[in-house]
């Protein structure tokens, strides 16, 4: 229903627009459904292989990743969440078998929360394995984390303890088809009890030492999934990767199939039509709200969109304006971003 003006404001002296999107208002807009001209395909396919496919153990998981907004996973249930009080560690050894041409794919490993999504991923510990940006057909490595508040750092392999950019000089890449093991620990009482997480890869003389920033580890996070997912960015490229010889805390585990493990989203095929610069939103008959998919654009490149009621209203500063209403988030990435008020 709608708020009455502020204390002060004189409500005959107040023009009051009321809407709830129960039909559509017919406002106006541009740029805002400007889907694009193919939407790319995805197949995502991987879960647990009974062959030994990562070069260890009795068995894998792994398969062909797309990096898309959808969210796949295939991880085994936790008895307990762990959290960012508690000292872990997991490692295995990993395969990436394919890269595609298309470049920029990603997977995730390690432990997570089963209910996270977005980039970059809340809630989470994990080494994320993608396709190297200055090096094509090679394979980076980087170690990350995000807590419950959406806070997360990351650091990439490289010849010293880690560096922050993924094209940096001194970036350690690898070769498909070459087998690695790695270790991921995570110390809640390592640097001054900030928390530390330190990843060692098989080849890497030294390793990747990340600090949790000053007050994550408050923020808590619950880990219930031990496995892997995949990079929840723009919809792009694919890899071929396999993880085995895995070990939580110490303790062998096994790679199974389902129900002992966990598939969502891991065998599907779709068209993703979330590409960059392609808004979709405005008035959602189904929700009874205006909202939708909003992409942050360079206004160089003249991609800016708007949707909203401009009938026969100018205002400007010496208005006295008000604005009520509701907001609900379903997912966003990090840098993401949209306006909700006034504007010419």
């Amino acid at each position: 229903m709608p708020v009455a003006p502020p204390p002060g404001v004189d409500p005959e002296a107040t023009e009051t627009r009321f809407e709830d999107f129960s039909s559509d208002p017919d406002w106006e807009a541009e740029r805002n459904r400007s889907l694009p001209p193919g939407c790319p395909s995805v197949r995502q396919d991987f879960g647990f292989r009974p062959a030994d496919e990562a070069g260890a153990g009795a068995g894998t998981v792994g398969g062909r990743v797309f990096r898309t907004h959808q969210a796949a996973y295939y991880a085994k249930p936790l008895p307990r969440p762990l959290t960012l009080e508690d000292r872990f560690s997991f490692a295995g050894t990993l395969d990436v078998e394919r890269l595609s041409e298309a470049g920029s794919s990603g997977v995730l490993f390690g432990l997570f929360n089963h209910a996270a999504h977005d980039w970059r991923t809340p809630q989470s510990t994990v080494l994320r394995v993608f396709d190297s940006r200055g090096n094509p057909g090679k394979v980076s490595i980087a170690a990350e984390y995000g807590t419950r508040e959406y806070r997360t750092d990351q650091l990439v392999v490289s010849a010293g303890t880690g560096v922050e950019d993924p094209e940096g000089a001194d970036v350690v890449t690898f070769d498909p088809r070459q087998p690695r093991r790695f270790r991921l620990d995570y110390d809640p009482a390592a640097a001054g009890g900030r928390g530390r997480i330190t990843l060692s890869v098989e080849g890497v003389p030294k390793a990747v030492v990340l600090d949790l920033l000053p007050g994550h580890r408050r923020d808590g996070a619950a880990l219930d999934r031990f496995g892997m997912l995949n990079q929840q960015h723009e919809v792009s490229g694919s890899m071929d990767a396999y993880f085995g010889d895995l070990r939580l805390n110490g303790a062998p585990v096994a790679a199974e199939a389902e129900p002992a493990w966990e598939g969502r989203g891991n065998r599907r095929a779709f068209r993703d039509c979330e590409v960059e610069t392609f808004h979709n939103f405005g008035f959602g008959d189904a929700s009874a709200a205006a909202g939708g998919l909003v992409w942050r654009t360079d206004p160089e490149q003249e991609l800016g969109a708007w949707y909203g009621d401009g009938d026969g209203v100018s205002l400007d500063l010496d208005d006295e304006l008000y604005a009520s209403g509701r907001v609900r988030l379903v997912w966003a990435n990090s840098d993401s971003g949209v306006y909700l008020g006034w504007f010419g």
